[in-house]
């Protein structure tokens, strides 16, 4: 059955994000969904410069601005972020088991993790239509939309 959208008024509410606890070293923090401005923000700001030969994304801003978008204080619609924007980068200073941890946590709560993705993936296996020619080729990662394992923070 069918039901119809309804868009919420003024915007996503905040308390509708899914939200995880985490303790690290230091303390307990809630790493909170993230939302589609967020995450498009994320991807902007890790992407690194059309000028640097490298090319892609730089995975220390990467995993800078994913934890420091989705880690709050608390889970209260109104609790802050750890690190603000201007403060991003000591999340890096985090140990290296806090931040496997906290990503760990991010993926799940943004459905990013790999039972997240496995939900989403298509149970069937790809086919292919006949090229023109009428000869068949093998799928590939690339003609099938999947994506090969990546060391990014964001992805998994």
């Amino acid at each position: 059955m069918r039901r119809p959208y309804q868009k919420p008024v003024g915007g996503q509410p905040v308390s509708a994000l899914r939200k995880e606890w985490v303790s690290l070293e230091d303390g307990d923090v809630c790493a909170w969904e993230l939302t589609t401005p967020q995450m498009l923000q994320l991807a902007e700001a890790s992407a690194r410069p059309a000028v640097d030969p490298r090319g892609g994304v730089s995975d220390s801003a990467a995993t800078a601005w994913l934890i420091s978008l989705s880690t709050h204080h608390g889970d209260e619609a109104d609790s802050p972020r750890v690190w603000d924007d201007m403060h991003r980068h000591e999340a890096l200073a985090l140990r290296w088991t806090d931040t496997q941890q906290l990503i760990a946590a991010i993926r799940r709560v943004c459905g990013t993790d790999e039972a997240g993705v496995a939900a989403l993936t298509d149970f069937t296996g790809a086919t292919e239509a006949p090229k023109p020619s009428g000869s068949r080729s093998s799928a590939s990662s690339t003609s099938t939309g999947c994506r090969r394992k990546s060391t990014s923070p964001i992805t998994s």
